[in-house]
């Protein structure tokens, strides 16, 4: 491994990075997009501009949450991976 190479938890460059916990892919409003939600840690993390802005857990972070609980998804997540 040279200088430039780290493995996937490594610090590459002065930045960390990390492997999810969790998450899953959860409907929009309109149906027709779809937000992706990670678990960083006990940090939900969702790509909605609500989440963005407010940085406050937001519905599509619920929905994931539920759905990694019960093991599958409920209605409005599209997937769900790990578990809590």
């Amino acid at each position: 491994m040279n200088n430039d190479e780290v493995d996937d938890m490594g610090n590459l460059h002065g930045a960390y990075y990390s492997e999810p916990n969790a998450g899953g892919v959860a409907h929009a409003s309109s149906k027709w997009d779809a937000y992706q939600v990670w678990l960083f840690g006990k940090r939900w993390e969702c790509e909605c501009t609500g989440y963005r802005t407010f940085r406050r857990d937001c519905k599509h972070i619920s929905l994931v949450r539920d759905s990694v609980r019960r093991g599958k998804p409920v209605e409005g997540v599209i997937s769900c991976f790990g578990k809590l």
